[in-house]
Order: C-alpha cells, then structure tokens, then sequence
C-alpha cells in the first residue's frame, strides 16, 4: 500500500481515519457506532466529514450497508 499523499494525509486526522475503518470492518454506521462507543449520528456526522475533505464517496450505501 502506498502512503498517502500529504495534502490528504493533513486532511484526515486519527479520529476519522478510525471512524472510517471501524465501518468499513462493520458494514455499517451502526454496528461501527456500538463497536467504538460512538453514536449513530456521530459516526454518520465524520464519514460525511471526511468524505467532504476528500472530495469523494468513501462507501458504497445500499440497504444492506455499507461497502468499499
């Protein structure tokens, strides 16, 4: 895996960089939410976040959850 870039890497700070993985593990905003102790609507609140940094859609939303 190659390191990001830093215009990128200033933009993502450890707290959504764990957020973002804990719903990629989980499939979901919510199971990440009770997996990392957070609520539903912070964990939804820094994936719109991030995305917004980034410029790009992160996950793949569907009824079933969420996807890379």
């Amino acid at each position: 895996m190659s390191p990001l870039p830093s215009a990128l890497r200033s933009r993502i700070d450890a707290e959504s960089l764990d957020v973002f993985l804990a719903v990629a593990d989980h499939g979901g905003v919510l199971a990440a939410a009770r997996a990392i102790g957070r609520s539903q609507p912070a964990v939804s609140e820094r994936i719109r976040q991030l995305e917004g940094r980034i410029g790009a859609a992160l996950f793949l939303r569907s009824a079933r959850g969420m996807t890379l």
